[in-house]
């Protein structure tokens, strides 16, 4: 099977409402199709759109997944009509519950149609709290026009999807951990990073759980850091940065082989490109299981990234341009894995 990870960038349904008080509640607003948004928040031209849209699906479609963690996704409704306008209706079963972005941006899983495999159960971890002792307070920030909320361990949430794959009796039982993890965007890098490094500790935990339930997961998404990224101090040597060490929960479960990493650490992989500093970095990660690591054939990247970053012309379409028209501002990452031909237990 192959499974991948890609954060779609804002992908927003645009709507049409209806000034009628006659007609249905659910008939005043008609979804008409999606569209983008630029990194300042400017709804674009639904020409740029559609270009921009059709390079998002011709990474995925280049791709083929047969299991697909979708970053960055309004609704459910925006997935549906995404995979019908422009993949021809790719996937049969999307699972995503909203979560606690204020942009409205959440974290979902696809599986390919046909692909042999059983949605078993969906847990959201939106509703659970940093301090445990307070619920999560939701309101909405008139001054910023946002739903906020606070206390909300999970800036958008921790998706758990139980997939059994093949058929029954001979079948993988596997767990996907979809996640979003807090940005390094924002004046306060310290508080970013405590939060990161509270979810990743929160995710460790949850993948061991899955092992205890007999289950393999796979921790995957935009963990919005890279662990390789170093930091060198004035006076001092060179170790990782404050980024990087908030993944480092995450990452203990690699270094003690409970999940393996299938991507190589040299040459560096990136998989985000930043345009205001010109430069990469990996944000994006596939950890599976280390009992299931004989299994893992190749990982990989697809590259839609804009022409302002000139050292990514091996995979980039020839209609993407310097604005607006690349399919993400992330790579979509991919991997080959081949499961055991029988129940596996543990």
């Amino acid at each position: 099977m192959r499974i991948g990870s890609f954060n779609l960038e804002n992908l927003f349904s645009r709507y049409l409402f209806r000034d009628d008080p006659h007609v249905p509640d659910e008939k005043a607003m008609l979804p008409t199709g999606v569209t983008s948004f630029d990194r300042f928040g400017n709804v674009q031209s639904e020409g740029v759109t559609q270009l921009q849209r059709n390079h998002t699906a011709r990474v995925i479609l280049d791709a083929q997944p047969d299991v697909l963690a979708v970053i960055e996704v309004e609704s459910l409704k925006a997935l549906r009509l995404f995979n019908d306008e422009y993949l021809s209706s790719y996937f049969d079963r999307m699972i995503l519950i909203e979560g606690n972005d204020a942009r409205g941006i959440n974290v979902g899983l696809c599986v390919k149609r046909g692909f042999n495999a059983r949605v078993v159960s969906v847990q959201t971890h939106a509703d659970e709290g940093i301090d445990k002792e307070r619920k999560i307070a939701r309101y909405y920030n008139v001054k910023e026009q946002i739903v906020e909320a606070r206390n909300a361990l999970f800036s958008r949430d921790c998706l758990e999807v139980d997939l059994d794959v093949g058929v029954p009796g001979a079948s993988t039982s596997l767990t996907f951990l979809v996640n979003h993890l807090k940005s390094q965007s924002g004046d306060d890098a310290k508080a970013n990073n405590e939060l990161r490094h509270k979810q990743a500790t929160r995710v460790a935990e949850l993948a061991e759980l899955v092992i205890k339930r007999n289950r393999y997961p796979v921790v995957l998404g935009d963990l919005n850091a890279d662990w390789n990224e170093t930091f060198k101090p004035k006076d001092g040597p060179v170790g990782p940065s404050f980024a990087a060490q908030s993944l480092e929960p995450i990452r203990a479960l690699v270094t003690k082989n409970t999940l393996v990493d299938p991507f190589p650490a040299e040459p560096r992989p990136w998989t985000h490109y930043f345009v205001a500093q010109n430069t990469t970095s990996r944000l994006d990660y596939i950890l599976i299981d280390s009992r299931l690591a004989a299994g893992v054939r190749s990982a990989y990247y697809r590259r839609g990234i804009s022409l302002k970053y000139s050292d990514a012309n091996e995979d980039r379409y020839p209609c993407i341009g310097h604005v607006g028209t690349e399919a993400s501002d992330h790579a979509a990452i991919s991997v080959d894995l081949v499961l055991p031909p029988t129940k596996t237990t543990i």
